[in-house]
């Protein structure tokens, strides 16, 4: 298809950004791959305790700047913004490799994590002004399975490069890994600025593709907006699409419309009101455009959004330890297989989560607030009810078979949820708020991996492994109430009407 069509794919710039976010995973997880193979570093060491500290900075820089990127990704250049990360990325990655200081790597990987947070947030607004609404979360789920592909093939690119470095570089052959994954996000972002700089990625045609997204992008709403009644200077354009015979079934009720019915092409304030932009506005603009129901359906999305996190990074930091411990039953073999299967899952379930939460976006009107909603919530159960079925029988041993099987569902649940999350958090406003929506439920996300770390490991020295991770997968499933009770409170109001 023709990039010239606005509906059509900017091929090119998809296959830079998943290059680029992929280089950026490695650069992630690199200190964790060097360490799990087990490198000796002369004189000095890190051990757990100081290695667990530079990865907790690591991820608070991660956390902070990722939230602080998506409230400001919407006044910023976010093609700009990704070079800028990859940039940054390298030359942490750089200094890394120049020493093997414990203070130098906590300052470093600080860095390291700070220049990270704000990838994602320009991905998720580049895919958001390009590309088409039924294709959004195909191009999310796609580029999500680029951490899943850095976290599979990781660690073993990182003993093929140190394996290969060790004829130059000898007991220094550790700083190589550092080196060439700085190499490659430099490479990338090198890459990515003359495709934006030097091709001049349109401003004008960009604005025809965020143009025709936002015509695209139904926001519904059961009551009069911020600004109609009072005459604020906001003003909300609607354009009225041709409804099926099905949907004119549906009852006559603002949140009761379908996805597709009255769509919002833009909402936008005066030039004074967007010089005065700042934190505190953009989230009382973000509350103001939603209506009462869609800020509880927000709210629910990123509930979702924290438990799927949760989970996903529970099984990978933790389900390796817990099945270390039944060695007599589990080889490390299988260990290190279902780790794999999982990411292979997470693959499958961010590329199957879009693709098929995209036909139902395209097809006949749903029931629900937003089309993907029910994808999101079986994804949860089927993950909730595998994990405490694991860590129930996990003592008793399960057959090879199951296990993997079980790792599969895992990896295809909970990664598929996480990516619909997001997408589901950026679909629900307006171009202009959606870099402030995903940093609010980016936020409830790293909450979720936060309590997937130091806490779920002294859950365990409380109550063993097994029933951590049934106690966790209950907890879990709580998370689904909120929306529930959102969608069967609409229901019964719409029986009623």
């Amino acid at each position: 298809m023709s990039t010239s069509n606005v509906t059509g794919r900017p091929s090119s710039l998809l296959l830079l950004l998943f290059i680029g976010y992929t280089s950026l995973s490695f650069a992630r997880r690199a200190l964790q791959d060097v360490f799990t193979a087990e490198l000796t570093i002369p004189g000095n060491r890190l051990d757990a305790t100081q290695l667990g500290v530079i990865l907790s900075s690591q991820t608070l820089g991660y956390t902070i700047t990722k939230l602080v990127s998506g409230i400001f990704m919407d006044q910023l250049n976010p093609s700009a913004v990704f070079v800028f990360t990859l940039w940054s990325t390298a030359v942490s990655l750089f200094f890394m490799a120049l020493s093997s200081n414990r203070y130098c790597w906590f300052v470093m990987y600080t860095v390291n994590g700070l220049a990270l947070g704000v990838g994602w947030p320009a991905v998720a607004k580049i895919l958001r002004t390009s590309v088409a609404p039924n294709e959004l979360a195909t191009w999310w789920g796609v580029l999500s399975a680029a951490v899943n592909v850095a976290g599979g093939l990781g660690p073993w690119l990182t003993m093929s490069i140190m394996s290969v470095a060790v004829v130059w570089l000898g007991s220094d052959a550790w700083r190589s890994t550092f080196i060439i994954i700085g190499i490659c996000c430099l490479l990338c972002g090198n890459i990515f600025a003359f495709h934006l700089f030097g091709f001049q990625l349109p401003r004008l045609r960009n604005q025809s593709l965020r143009k025709n997204v936002a015509d695209n992008i139904r926001l519904r709403s059961d009551g009069p907006r911020h600004g109609e009644e009072t005459g604020e200077n906001t003003r909300v354009h609607r354009q009225t699409v041709p409804q099926t015979s099905q949907a004119d079934e549906l009852p006559a009720d603002d949140t009761s419309e379908s996805f597709g019915k009255d769509v919002v092409a833009d909402v936008y304030r005066g030039d004074n009101q967007h010089q005065s932009d700042n934190t505190l506005f953009r989230f009382q603009t973000l509350c103001n455009t939603l209506s009462p129901t869609y800020r509880l359906l927000l709210c629910a999305s990123a509930s979702l959004h924290m438990s799927s996190t949760f989970l996903r990074f529970a099984i990978c930091n933790w389900f390796p330890v817990m099945l270390r411990q039944y060695q007599e039953l589990y080889s490390i073999q299988t260990t290190n297989l279902f780790v794999t299967v999982f990411e292979l899952g997470g693959i499958s379930g961010n590329l199957l989560a879009g693709l098929i939460s995209d036909l139902g976006v395209t097809h006949k009107p749903s029931c629900f607030l937003n089309p993907r909603i029910p994808y999101i919530l079986g994804q949860m159960v089927i993950a909730c009810a595998v994990l405490c079925g694991l860590g129930l029988s996990i003592a008793a041993g399960i057959p090879w078979v199951i296990l993997m099987i079980s790792a599969l569902l895992l990896g295809l649940s909970v990664f598929g949820a996480v990516s619909l999350c997001g997408v589901l958090a950026v679909e629900l406003v307006p171009v202009s708020l959606s870099g402030t929506s995903h940093a609010l439920t980016a936020l409830c996300a790293n909450v979720g991996a936060f309590a997937a770390c130091y806490p779920m490991s002294r859950l365990s020295d409380v109550m063993g492994w097994a029933d951590a991770f049934v106690f966790s997968g209950i907890c879990s499933s709580l998370a689904l109430l909120p929306m529930c009770l959102l969608h069967y409170y609409r229901f019964r109001k719409l029986l009623v009407r």
